[in-house]
């Protein structure tokens, strides 16, 4: 055989990505004692990983697949295969002819190479893919990686048009333990979400359309949820999250992403964002609505990258890093609903008389724990409890602490049931927490 010509594909993809591990190109041969004799020989060449498990091998190697088309319309193809190990990192590399005989449950080739005569080199067992992922400290300890091999079609047509492959994600995370805490917080949620619908339930019955706020329940312990998770992702050495950000980067800079749990990043992240959320609400003084919380986090996680993209040190990796201010971070779209909301807000007072009561009655709701008010300017339900009315912040819906009642100021049910109350028999106070076995 002689050769005529090489035929590159230049809309070939990994030729327009400029992917330095494969290339496959095209050579028109003819037989040199019969010129009308035309083949076109297809040559695939691969960087990939080996082992060979007998001598405990592994490394860098290269396979080459050699496949003669005679006619493009044919359904059938032969081809053969030599691998070459230790590539590149041999001066003179020698290939031996192998047969595939299988594919393995971790997405490795199974193939046998004959003895070379050459080197003495006997035959052997070899596992091949390409591996490609990133790893922390050790493969098998945090990793998230993905083998693959290529597809070998069977018919002409789709040997010269394809080159498919494929991959297998393989996750290894020996800290995963620490996200077993989401468990606990579940249950948690689950128990408080049970007492909502058993009070809306009973105040069904008694004729009243009441539907309380979720959040008032669970709002006390976004607080330390949030240093649990952060302790927790620390020990997990902050693996979970460093798996995002080299996806978004993966994204931003068009390479080939890799597969990972974005489950569990949205958990981490959903409760140190509503941590930082409780934490604003109580330095300014004022309740965030947990459906503002929800739309603000939900916004930045489903448009991660779109907003990555925003910032020019991540969106052009290419160029010199450059400060940029996070104008279109979650938490500022936070500070501004609670900047808007402490502009904005009115605390009617109601109207009980008319002289110096009505003065006492605002001073109750607005200065009743900043001016140390004796308890006879406090209503029943907070003197019994110790529940201030108006320090109750976080992320929970706005309602009315306190009302009025035959002339006199009472809490509310809202203000009695988002404080973490329940009203037995209508006489009796019992704290949700003490519920708990």
């Amino acid at each position: 055989m002689e050769l005529v010509a090489p035929v590159v594909d230049c809309t070939f993809g990994l030729l327009v990505l400029g992917d330095p591990t494969a290339v496959r190109v095209y050579y028109l041969v003819r037989n040199q004692s019969d010129t009308e004799q035309v083949l076109l020989l297809s040559t695939s060449l691969s960087a990939q990983d080996y082992q060979v498990a007998q001598q405990f091998q592994r490394g860098p190697a290269a396979i080459l697949q050699l496949a003669p088309i005679n006619d493009t319309q044919a359904t059938t193809l032969e081809r053969q295969l030599t691998v070459t190990l230790n590539y590149p990192y041999v001066s003179d590399p020698a290939f031996a002819y192998s047969e595939l005989e299988g594919i393995d449950g971790d997405n490795y080739w199974l193939l046998k190479t004959f003895p070379n005569q050459h080197n003495a080199d006997p035959a052997k067992t070899v596992r091949m893919a390409r591996r490609f992922g990133r790893y922390r400290s050790d493969p098998t300890a945090q990793s998230n990686i993905e083998t693959a091999h290529w597809d070998l079609p069977t018919d002409a047509a789709t040997e010269l048009r394809e080159w498919r492959w494929y991959t297998r994600a393989v996750l290894h995370d020996s800290w995963a333990w620490t996200h077993a805490i989401h468990g606990a917080f579940a249950l948690n949620d689950i128990f408080n979400l049970s007492v909502l619908a058993f009070i809306i339930y009973r105040r069904l019955r008694m004729g009243h359309v009441w539907v309380g706020d979720a959040f008032a329940t669970i709002s006390n312990s976004l607080l330390y949820r949030g240093v649990i998770v952060i302790f927790c992702s620390h020990l997990n050495g902050y693996w979970t999250i460093t798996k995002m950000c080299i996806s978004i980067g993966d994204s931003i800079t068009d390479q080939h992403v890799i597969y990972y749990r974005p489950e569990l990043v949205h958990a981490n992240l959903w409760s140190v964002y509503l941590n930082l959320a409780s934490v604003l609400s109580y330095l300014a003084r004022e309740r965030v609505d947990p459906l503002v919380a929800y739309l603000t986090f939900e916004l930045g996680w489903t448009y991660r990258v779109q907003l990555a993209k925003l910032f020019p040190a991540l969106a052009h990796a290419y160029r010199d890093l450059r400060s940029s201010s996070p104008i279109c971070s979650p938490i500022v779209f936070m500070l501004a609903y609670i900047i808007g909301r402490k502009s904005t807000r009115y605390t009617s007072v109601p109207v009980v008389a008319t002289g110096d009561h009505v003065t006492m009655t605002a001073r109750r709701r607005s200065s009743a724990y900043r001016e140390g008010l004796q308890q006879n300017g406090l209503t029943s339900f907070e003197v019994a409890t110790g529940a201030a009315l108006t320090n109750r912040f976080g992320v929970i819906s706005s309602y009315d602490n306190y009302a009025v009642h035959d002339n006199q100021l009472i809490a509310t049910i809202d203000a009695v049931y988002c404080n973490g109350f329940l009203v037995v028999n209508g006489k009796f106070l019992i704290g949700a927490q003490d519920l708990l076995p």
